[in-house]
């Protein structure tokens, strides 16, 4: 009978320990929810690159820049709501063009385990390094401007925390808790990356040269990739100020199937993938202010050229945590925790 026992004792004492540490280099707020105010930007870009001559380059970027919103963290969940900044703050589409867009990035947060959930689909991009491509382009003037080329991307990515137990991710993410001392934890991201290029025509200008090779003739293409990214992350802390960072680097097996000169062409390859992620702010036990920034980026090897697909946001956030109440104080962070996430 003792014998049979002892497992789930050590099993016990193992949870309480570990929750004794966690509280020892985490705050948690499980009474609390907090609501901000925020400003952010969202960014999905091509940039296409020869491979004989890394000079030899065309950025395409799209005219979406800036949002004003208001977010929420309750029941252990973030929602953030945003519209576009008033015209007057926006580049001026008559000189940048106007890109029609969707765009949902999603996040969970858990002690050991981070989901990231993002679709994108964005239609009209400009040349933004018109100056390089063109010799003789001004940049006061109107931008190249492709409204026929489309970009739809869907990422889906999981991130395990191998030192849960004295660091905590979410912390400089969605405020729902705060990282009491320094710490940090080898990271492995595993991510499945789906990015479908289209145009009517050929992407790249021919004023780019011979550089591109065969690839001048891309005209649209899918990708779809499966990577693990093995990488560290960090908090440093100085009393309520923090600056964080994760950053997870590596390869994967990517599929393709793409179309130069109307011709189809078909691979696996192997591919290279970058995410990374900062924060930094302050936070104190009921006002925080920051800002965060997250960058997933994912190459496509064609012939005799690279095709760098970027995504992510940008965000500046000022927020207060007010006690639950009512039917606030349901959660879900019991439910996360139970399940190991």
């Amino acid at each position: 009978m003792a014998a049979g026992l002892k497992p789930v004792l050590v099993h016990g004492q193992d949870e309480v320990q570990s929750d004794s540490i966690y509280s020892t280099y985490v705050k948690r707020f499980p009474d609390k929810f907090n609501a901000k105010l925020l400003g952010s930007d969202k960014l999905l870009s091509l940039d296409l690159i020869s491979q004989s001559n890394r000079k030899d380059r065309v950025n395409y970027f799209p005219n979406n820049q800036g949002f004003l919103g208001v977010g929420v963290y309750m029941f252990d969940i973030g929602f953030e709501m945003s519209v576009k900044v008033p015209d007057f703050l926006q580049k001026d589409e008559a000189q940048f063009g106007s890109t029609d867009f969707k765009d949902f990035q999603g996040n969970i947060y858990g002690r050991k385990w981070c989901f990231d959930v993002t679709y994108q689909k964005y239609q009209g991009f400009y040349i933004n390094n018109a100056d390089r491509v063109y010799p003789d382009f001004d940049k006061t003037g109107v931008y190249p401007f492709r409204g026929d080329l489309s970009v739809r991307k869907i990422i889906l990515n999981g991130i395990h925390i191998f030192n849960h137990d004295k660091y905590s991710f979410r912390a400089g993410y969605n405020q729902s808790e705060r990282q009491l001392k320094s710490a940090g934890s080898v990271l492995l991201l595993t991510s499945f990356n789906r990015t479908k290029i289209s145009a009517d025509s050929a992407i790249l200008p021919m004023e780019v040269g011979q550089g591109f090779g065969n690839d001048i003739g891309f005209e649209n293409g899918n990708f779809n990739a499966l990577s693990f990214l093995p990488g560290y992350g960090y908090t440093f802390v100085k009393k309520y100020f923090y600056f964080n960072i994760n950053a997870t680097a590596g390869v994967g097996l990517q599929f393709q199937e793409y179309q130069i000169d109307e011709e189809s062409e078909s691979d696996i390859v192997l591919e290279s993938k970058v995410n990374f992620r900062a924060s930094l702010g302050y936070d104190h036990d009921n006002f925080f202010f920051g800002a965060t920034a997250i960058y997933d980026n994912g190459n496509m090897q064609l012939q005799d050229s690279k095709i760098r697909s970027a995504t992510g946001n940008y965000k500046v956030f000022i927020g207060y945590r007010f006690e639950e109440f009512g039917f606030l104080k349901h959660s879900i962070r019991e439910v996360l925790d139970r399940v190991g996430l």
